[in-house]
């Protein structure tokens, strides 16, 4: 799951659209491995609340490219970019948190907080996360009646393979309650 959070996340600072001149001047800085000035262009603009430095300033830290490999200060950057709303970084903050990977320690409680934020704007797996976290009670208390809810919304949003996961979850009555009805649509 690490790897996969890692993808995501590189997937989505390579999309990420530049805004400031030093954050360009950081961007290429990094891409040719010069990562002190990727840090000196970066660090500036991370505190000053840009998204988009922050994130490339959490993974320097926790991969440990051009700055000792510092867990915790790679922890807090990404949590500060993930604060300003970009359910991509917010579902994968979670599975760093699910998984206990890359040396942060495992925190349910803290997955479930990243999943809901990111479900909420609608990214379908952090909604399929949230409804298996709580239909196990895995950070959170049990609560049947709301992953269902999330069961659905990921579902109505075409992906087949949840589709095909929560139809047979009526078919069976594995988790929610059985509905030959429901599993059918």
């Amino acid at each position: 799951m690490a790897k996969r959070f890692y993808a995501v996340l590189l997937i989505s600072l390579l999309f990420a659209a530049p805004v400031h001149a030093d954050f360009e001047d950081g961007y290429r800085a990094h891409e040719r491995g010069d990562y002190a000035t990727a840090l000196s262009e970066f660090r500036p603009l991370a505190e000053a609340g840009n998204v988009d430095a922050q994130r490339f300033l959490g993974m320097m830290y926790f991969e440990g490219r051009g700055v000792p490999k510092d867990i915790a200060e790679g922890e807090k950057w990404l949590r500060k970019a993930a604060s300003q709303g970009d359910p991509e970084l917010q579902e994968g903050l979670a599975q760093i948190y699910a998984q206990g990977a890359g040396g942060v320690a495992q925190d349910y409680a803290e997955a479930a907080k990243w999943n809901r934020k990111a479900a909420e704007q609608g990214h379908v797996q952090a909604q399929h996360n949230l409804a298996v976290m709580l239909l196990e009670g895995m950070g959170v208390a049990r609560d049947v009646a709301e992953a269902e809810i999330w069961y659905q919304r990921s579902a109505e949003q075409g992906d087949v393979e949840l589709q095909v996961e929560l139809a047979r979850m009526y078919h069976d009555g594995a988790g929610l309650a059985q509905d030959y009805a429901k599993a059918a649509t």
